[in-house]
């Protein structure tokens, strides 16, 4: 799952951070990834998604005038898994609301 936002800032971001449930995500090369991008399309990517990944996920934004956030909740409804030739591959339902 990769969660995406599109910043708007003069002058530009100069922290970004990523939450959930409340709890700072520290990119950690196994779950979290950040991709890279550049500081106006900060992409968050979470490995493995399962049903504990359902939460609210915020997004703050910090630049020299001040910040903001924004936030969605994110409810995995479902893993379904696929075989195709010899290795299953895992789809996932993941809604917004």
């Amino acid at each position: 799952m990769i969660l995406e936002a599109q910043i708007e800032s003069s002058p530009p971001p100069t922290d970004i951070q990523w939450t959930k449930d409340r709890n700072i995500i520290k990119p950690d090369g196994r779950k979290f990834f950040e991709v890279k991008s550049d500081a106006y399309n900060p992409k968050l990517r979470v490995e493995n998604v399962d049903f504990t990944d359902s939460g609210t996920y915020c997004i703050a934004v910090t630049n020299a005038l001040g910040s903001d956030k924004d936030q969605k909740t994110i409810k995995v409804q479902g893993i379904l898994y696929a075989v195709k030739g010899l290795f299953p591959s895992i789809l996932k339902c993941v809604s917004f609301e």
